[in-house]
């Protein structure tokens, strides 16, 4: 069974959908059978990934909604290893609103997600800015939360609100939703609140639930996401290309633990539960 590892955060412009397309790339070029959904109406997975319009057409919407089976939304990528679900060319208002509230999406997500693990080592969600229904729906049905966080002082603030987010999820829907860990985005070493940011979280936080590597600020990002390729197969050799090939091992490292606590009969890991 694959992990399921939902990518989220409080406050947009961090990074989130550049970490899930880029962390999914790097995981696929280590063999590892990935997917990513995508629960942002902007379908920026699929412009990351490539996408065509007509192949953004339909999506997890048109399942929600039952005009698509989930099948026949899949697509492939320029990698082996590595598919996506696109969300569709619809938005959270009028029909779809009324079906969520009207029979609730978040059991029907945990099913599709529980469907596709099968086949899968990880399924990274894109969750859509801030702390809405679907992002909850995404937290019900994921193993794991991964939390990019802008180096700024700002971040810290939100930080709170979404691990207090996070508990209430676990404490009413999902008990068994872990950390996965906290991510440093856009570090750029040359400013002081940057480095000041980082080591205050690293301070605060148990070693386990705060990643090691940190994503730096770079311009490789606004090229390769304008054609439509993740950082790692556009430039490999670019430091951010190697910083999300760096956390792809941590994530594949924790995932290898996990597995073998669980062989031994172990009950995981507590400091990320608890945070």
């Amino acid at each position: 069974m694959g992990k399921v590892i939902a990518i989220a955060s409080q406050k947009g412009g961090v990074g989130k959908t550049t970490t899930t397309v880029n962390l999914a790339a790097s995981l696929a070029m280590l063999k590892q059978r990935t997917l990513v959904l995508d629960l942002d109406e902007q379908n920026a997975v699929g412009f990351g990934l490539g996408l065509s319009r007509q192949q953004m057409e339909h999506g997890l919407y048109d399942v929600f909604l039952g005009r698509k089976k989930l099948s026949e939304i899949i697509h492939s990528t320029m990698l082996p290893y590595l598919k996506t679900i696109p969300y569709g060319k619809g938005t959270l208002t009028d029909e779809f609103e009324r079906f969520v509230r009207q029979k609730g999406s978040a059991p029907l997500l945990k099913k599709y997600v529980d469907a596709l693990q099968k086949s899968c080592d990880f399924i990274l969600i894109d969750c859509p800015p801030g702390m809405g229904e679907l992002t909850i729906y995404a937290l019900s049905a994921a193993n794991a939360v991964l939390v990019p966080m802008q180096c700024e002082p700002l971040s810290l603030k939100t930080l709170t609100q979404i691990l207090k987010i996070i508990r209430k999820v676990r404490r009413q829907i999902n008990p068994d939703l872990v950390i996965e860990g906290l991510l440093m985005t856009m570090y750029d070493e040359n400013y002081r609140i940057a480095r000041e940011v980082c080591q205050q979280v690293w301070a605060s936080f148990p070693e386990e639930v705060v990643f090691r590597n940190v994503i730096p600020r770079m311009e490789e990002f606004s090229s390769a996401f304008a054609v439509g390729r993740p950082i790692i197969t556009q430039d490999p050799e670019a430091e951010v290309a190697k910083a999300y090939l760096h956390l792809a091992h941590e994530v594949i490292a924790k995932r290898k633990k996990e597995l073998e606590d669980l062989a031994a009969g172990g009950g995981g890991d507590d400091e990320a539960r608890t945070a």
